[in-house]
């Protein structure tokens, strides 16, 4: 069969599948996933969140970071925002399996009563940078993988 100048179908579906392998590691990698290599960890009543993590190079350091100026109360609901603590109690670390680990705490309603547990899946929003936690904004990722890719962001944070 001579060339004739544009690539295959089979070239063009490899390109494709490579393109979004790639995109899909790098949303994975940068979405989260502190917990894979950071262990003792716990939330302050401030909304803190400590733990003692891997610093990729053989060693451990202590690590923390301010959870509280990225999550908020609503309605006695843990939401993007921030300020939470200000309004929840019985503020403490969760696990539910590897993916779902995070914030749960009682937080006031609007009407002035104290709501039941309500829980914030962190696990998916702080990464382990060298030792150092750092809150990630995954739905801008995700985004982008929508718009470039023309996939659902949800297909592929959850493939």
């Amino acid at each position: 069969m001579a060339y004739s100048g544009s690539p295959s179908v089979l070239h063009k579906a490899a390109a494709l599948m490579c393109t979004f392998t790639l995109l899909f590691n790098y949303a994975r990698a940068d979405c989260g996933g502190f917990a894979v290599s950071c262990g003792s960890i716990t939330i302050t009543s401030t909304g803190a969140l400590q733990c003692i993590c891997n610093d990729g190079q053989g060693g451990y350091s202590r690590a923390s970071l301010d959870l509280n100026s990225h999550i908020s109360n609503n309605n006695g609901n843990l939401v993007d925002g921030g300020d939470f603590a200000a309004t929840c109690r019985n503020i403490r670390w969760y696990e539910l399996g590897t993916d779902n680990q995070g914030i749960a705490a009682e937080c006031v309603k609007d009407d002035g009563s104290l709501g039941s547990t309500t829980l914030y899946n962190v696990e998916r929003r702080v990464a382990n940078y060298g030792g150092n936690l750092a809150w990630n904004n995954c739905r801008r990722r995700r985004s982008l993988l929508e718009h470039h890719v023309g996939i659902s962001p949800r297909k592929v944070l959850t493939a």
